[in-house]
């Protein structure tokens, strides 16, 4: 749901005249909305890594998939709704502290109360409950797509432009070269 999110947003970010622009700009907000609830939602603070939707809640965890896996796609959705919105409702910033409003700094404090330890990461096994098992794992793409995520959602530098920057699965960062 996260990488519809962004890609959602990309879509209106790269085409701002379509028709389609706004529809696909208010659709990433919504899914961003729903990816951040996902967090909010558990006793841990972290999503599961499934969720089911259902009438009697909005969505809600089942007996399998309920392990936060450390994955980047809802801060990556983040990234690309501020740099398109500049609403700094996906962020942090100095106000931070005061509102605790912020999607992304929220979501970097539930993840470093629960999943760090003294050698790095580890996945949370059950976001149900307030201290859990960790995994003894950590993959890859945490570092590669996730942490590298949350540095270009907080850093206060423009580090580098949507425009000029394509961003693979794996969260590479590739130039766009002009013609």
């Amino acid at each position: 749901m996260a990488s519809t999110a962004a890609l959602y947003a990309l879509t209106a970010y790269y085409n701002p005249n379509s028709r389609f622009a706004e529809g696909n700009k208010r659709k990433a907000r919504a899914l961003a909305y729903t990816c951040y609830q996902m967090f909010r939602s558990t006793t841990s603070g972290l999503a599961a890594d499934k969720v089911f939707f259902s009438e009697e809640r909005d969505f809600e965890t089942g007996p399998v998939g309920i392990e936060y896996k450390l994955r980047g796609e809802t801060v990556e959705a983040f990234f690309v709704l501020y740099h398109m919105t500049k609403d700094p409702i996906y962020m942090w910033g100095r106000r931070a502290e005061v509102s605790g409003r912020e999607w992304g700094w929220n979501i970097f404090k539930s993840m470093t109360e629960k999943c760090k330890t003294e050698s790095g990461f580890a996945q949370y096994r059950d976001v149900n409950s307030a201290f859990s098992l960790l995994g003894d794992e950590a993959p890859s793409y945490f570092v590669g797509k996730t942490m590298k995520f949350f540095y270009l959602l907080f850093s206060n530098k423009n580090i580098l432009t949507l425009q000029k920057t394509l961003f693979t699965t794996g969260g590479h960062m590739l130039p766009i070269f002009e013609q």
